[in-house]
């Protein structure tokens, strides 16, 4: 007997159906265009992947608001009409091949270019990058960028949308108490730290609906740096 023996049976999860239960991770691919729009050979390169039978594909390097999310220069901006027109291509001919497009949604906080993020500090320990803790205000202006980046993901055409919460990304550095040392609601206990996350699905859901699925990739521990196991599954 196979040890998982729903493993190709489909699910359905929200509203949405996938036709097993094998999720492909995000990946980003190099190939844009001047503008960060994809070439052709992007394209090709995730509808190879929908080929290969997976429930979904799922593009990574997808940035909320660049001004305030990016990492360096290369990234898919959602906030660009061109560019989701481009990306309305990609995610339509992976649906013609069966699987869902996902897409990921990233900011990278204290790493972006606008060095923003849950506490001050320094990146790296080098007094001469600094970066800035988030106002409530701000806080909740990004919660409302994730909602605004996962409703424009479904206008064009991607079944579900994929969280970046882990490997040091925004919501992780949330989640981490080497990053994160407010005090307010937004700090503190596991609850505390997990707020903000929870924050970005239920705006998200409330802009995309309840049916609209939300995948939501975490590290489950940040080794001897923050968190560890037990924490990260609390």
């Amino acid at each position: 007997m196979l040890k998982y023996p729903h493993l190709f049976s489909p699910i359905k999860i929200g509203d949405v159906i996938f036709r097993n239960r094998i999720f492909g991770s995000p990946t980003g691919h190099m190939d844009f265009h001047a503008d960060c729009s994809p070439t052709d050979d992007c394209i090709a390169y995730y509808e190879r992947k929908a080929m290969g039978g997976a429930a979904t594909v799922c593009v990574g390097e997808c940035h909320i608001n660049p001004v305030v999310s990016r990492m360096g220069s290369m990234s898919i901006d959602i906030t660009d009409d061109a560019i989701m027109r481009a990306m309305f291509k990609l995610a339509d001919r992976i649906t013609r091949l069966g699987a869902v497009p996902s897409m990921e949604l990233q900011h990278a906080g204290r790493y972006a270019n606008a060095r923003l993020g849950p506490s001050a500090g320094y990146i790296d320990d080098d007094p001469s990058d600094p970066c800035t803790a988030m106002t409530e205000e701000q806080i909740l202006d990004t919660i409302q960028m994730y909602a605004k980046a996962a409703e424009r993901a479904k206008y064009y055409g991607f079944g579900m949308v994929t969280i970046h919460g882990g490997h040091g990304w925004l919501p992780q550095q949330f989640f981490s108490t080497a990053t994160n040392t407010r005090t307010d609601k937004w700090g503190g206990s596991a609850e505390n730290r997990g707020r903000f996350a929870a924050a970005v699905c239920d705006a998200i859901h409330e802009a995309c609906g309840r049916g609209y699925p939300v995948e939501f990739r975490i590290s489950s521990t940040e080794f001897e740096d923050g968190y560890g196991i037990d924490e990260g599954i609390e």
